[in-house]
């Protein structure tokens, strides 16, 4: 069987402030501040970092639909 990539249907890219880092640059910026933030806070958990930093980004998905940079935007009223 053949895998074939398919583009998503319903997938909008564009600039636009309720995509947060998919159309702008404030989000990949955020994320990488926020990682790295992750790592010095949570290094005190020794092994369980790992775990710890998976169950954050997986209750961030599921909170934050447009990411974190897109719902602040969208709390804000503003296009980032």
């Amino acid at each position: 069987m053949l895998l074939r990539a398919t583009p998503y249907a319903n997938q909008r890219v564009g600039n636009r402030g309720d995509q947060g880092g998919l159309g702008t640059l404030f989000g990949p910026a955020a994320g990488a501040l926020i990682l790295t933030a992750m790592e010095t806070y949570l290094a005190q958990f020794g092994a369980w970092v790992t775990v710890t930093q998976g169950v954050i980004f997986v209750l961030c998905v599921l909170a934050f639909r447009r990411g974190v940079v897109g719902e602040v935007g969208a709390g804000l009223r503003l296009a980032l």
